[in-house]
């Protein structure tokens, strides 16, 4: 789900679709498309795709699922399998049928609901849903354009959807455009001015649900970081971060543990400070976070992190899949060494592959390969814990 106000139209959506019949299972219809909503939302602020290391993002995907009931799933798979068939009995209403062909592109996309992937499928509902004049439809086609999903790529006819539906009022693409004009390093010669416009009106629009464009305005504001049409101001930028780390942002958390680090941006180095901002980008999936708290807790850090090798090889592995090189590294050297975990060779060598097809993938980059230390005798009591999202804030408070 894109916005608050996107929230109230997913549920019209669904009340049209059900002919506002009072039935449970349609009732359940449209309840589950806003659910469906979230679920977009949450898989595309995941960071990377992770297709070729764990196939079809199926481990987010079924994380994802969960929120919704069988019910819901199965009514939802009816509705689309309706839609997909060429022998309605009667047709969606035309104020419908803009979503319901971005709902079909969506599940031909990622396999949802039974529906066999297919990107060409997808791509030309997508296409259909913003010839409709969908917001969300025209902003999957940008998508489909910019990351090759279903079509050739082309970062020309990306950005003109992404603008298209930008001037539609969709926060994403507005955020989306302006990024990409501004730090995307594109050859094609582009207005600065207008990306910058579109950024920090979607800034602007900042929401719980969508506070992102926050994080990529800071970057602008920050010294040595953004474009030369924006002055640097480290105090401003600073605030921008602070604004998106309230509306839990995890790219602006984790920038602000780092400032209380390193004394970042005129901020006064406090490591109680940084480890509660790491803390909570780390259980909003940010890797970074994740690989920096997995660094501390391996080596301990004074008298504030306790060492703990239980969680550090935990942290590290949930970075490592979100496509984070260094943490892969991390994970294969803990297997190597049974550092947090039993040894094994054979996981060892297979993230250590894992790293180094990252490493490729992102342009041979260097990356940081964390130093252990390993004490005389290693605490290994916590092998079997299972630590889940959350753990972690308590886990320091309690330090």
């Amino acid at each position: 789900m894109e916005t608050a106000a996107k929230s109230v139209s997913m549920g019209g959506i669904g009340e049209e679709i059900v002919g506002g019949s009072q039935d449970d299972t349609e009732e359940d219809v449209s309840g589950a498309l806003v659910a469906l909503g979230h679920y977009v939302r949450k898989m595309e602020d995941e960071r990377g795709d992770s297709k070729k290391v764990f196939p079809g993002n199926s481990l987010l995907m079924e994380k994802a699922l969960r929120y919704l009931t069988e019910k819901q799933c199965l009514s939802i798979k009816g509705v689309l399998d309706k839609c997909s068939s060429s022998h309605m009995a009667q047709p969606l209403n035309l104020t419908s049928q803009p979503e319901m062909h971005y709902y079909l592109g969506l599940s031909y996309e990622k396999g949802l609901f039974g529906m066999r992937r297919d990107y060409r499928k997808a791509f030309g509902h997508y296409l259909t849903s913003a010839q409709l004049g969908s917001p969300i439809g025209t902003f999957k086609v940008a998508q489909c354009y910019e990351k090759g999903i279903g079509k050739k790529r082309s970062i020309k006819n990306a950005l003109c959807f992404y603008r298209c539906a930008a001037k539609l009022g969709l926060v994403d693409a507005m955020h989306t455009y302006g990024v990409i004009i501004l730090f995307g390093n594109i050859e094609n010669d582009c207005d600065l001015e207008t990306g910058y416009f579109y950024l920090r009106l979607a800034a602007r629009k900042a929401t719980y649900t969508y506070p992102y464009a926050l994080y990529d305005l800071a970057r602008c504001y920050e010294r040595g970081k953004g474009p030369d049409i924006v002055s640097p101001d480290d105090s401003y930028a600073f605030k921008l971060y602070l604004r998106g780390g309230s509306l839990d942002c995890p790219n602006c958390q984790f920038r602000i543990g780092k400032c209380f680090e390193n004394g970042d941006m005129g901020q006064e180095k406090d490591m109680v400070k940084a480890l509660e901002w790491y803390a909570k980008a780390a259980d909003l999936g940010q890797p970074d976070a994740q690989l920096r708290l997995s660094a501390l807790f391996l080596n301990g850090f004074e008298d504030i992190v306790k060492r703990n090798h239980g969680l550090a090889f935990k942290l590290g592995l949930k970075a490592a899949t979100r496509e984070n090189v260094s943490a892969a590294y991390l994970v294969s050297e803990c297997y190597e060494q049974g550092i947090g975990i039993k040894r094994n060779a054979l996981l060892a060598l297979w993230w250590g592959r894992i790293a180094e097809e990252l490493r490729i993938d992102q342009g041979n980059l260097p990356a940081e390969r964390i130093r252990i230390i390993v004490p005389e005798e290693e605490d290994t009591s916590v092998e079997h814990l299972d630590f889940e999202d959350g753990a972690v804030p308590g886990l320091i408070k309690a330090q």
